[in-house]
């Protein structure tokens, strides 16, 4: 289940990650932006990639709460803050932007 965190912000840790599937199929009903908290998640990198297409298909943010020395480890494409103070604020401004047509 995803947890959700404020207007139509859904958050995925490791309370929530364990079923792939489940997660896929909330995402399909739910039209959600997206914080994965990486500090805590240990899951497998392929899910992760397909939850970064999926949410960039359906013009959504996705962003990764991850510490600044892990984040060299992963794509540079994704998007990483080290708080969920600073995720929330990245999907804040993400919105503004895709109102102005950015």
């Amino acid at each position: 289940m995803i947890k959700i965190e404020g207007s139509d912000i859904g958050l995925i840790d490791d309370s929530n990650v364990n079923n792939e599937e489940n997660c896929k199929r909330e995402l399909v009903l739910q039209d959600l932006d997206i914080i994965v908290d990486f500090k805590k998640i240990v899951s497998k990198i392929s899910f992760l990639e397909e939850l970064f297409k999926y949410q960039k298909e359906k013009n959504r943010s996705i962003v990764f709460i991850l510490p600044v020395e892990q984040q060299i480890n992963y794509p540079e494409k994704w998007d990483f803050v080290p708080t969920k103070a600073e995720a929330l604020d990245f999907i804040f401004l993400e919105r503004i932007q895709r109102d102005l047509g950015f």
